[in-house]
C-alpha cells in the first residue's frame, strides 16, 4: 500500500505539471494561432489540476506481516 500510495502521489504530480506546462506554454500559443486566423475548430478546454489527497492509513501498534514479524 506504501508503494501504491507513493505511485499515485507521483502520478497526481506529473499530471498537475503537464497540467501547468499545457496551461502557460501550448494554450496561449494555440490561442495566438486562432486569433490570427490560422488554426480553426473547436475550442480548446480546459483542464483542471487535481487537487484531492489519498487516505491515510490510521493503525494501532506495528503491522505484522503473516508470520507475525514487524514490516515498516
Amino acid at each position: 500500500l506504501v508503494q501504491l500510495k507513493r505511485g499515485i502521489d507521483q502520478s497526481v504530480d506529473a499530471y498537475n505539471k503537464a497540467v501547468g506546462s499545457l496551461e502557460m506554454r501550448v494554450l496561449p500559443a494555440a490561442r495566438r494561432f486562432k486569433d490570427l486566423g490560422a488554426a480553426g475548430g473547436d475550442e480548446i478546454e480546459s483542464l483542471e489540476a487535481i487537487d484531492k489527497a489519498v487516505r491515510s492509513l490510521e493503525r494501532e501498534g506495528p503491522l505484522l506481516d503473516p508470520g507475525g514479524e514487524e514490516v515498516s
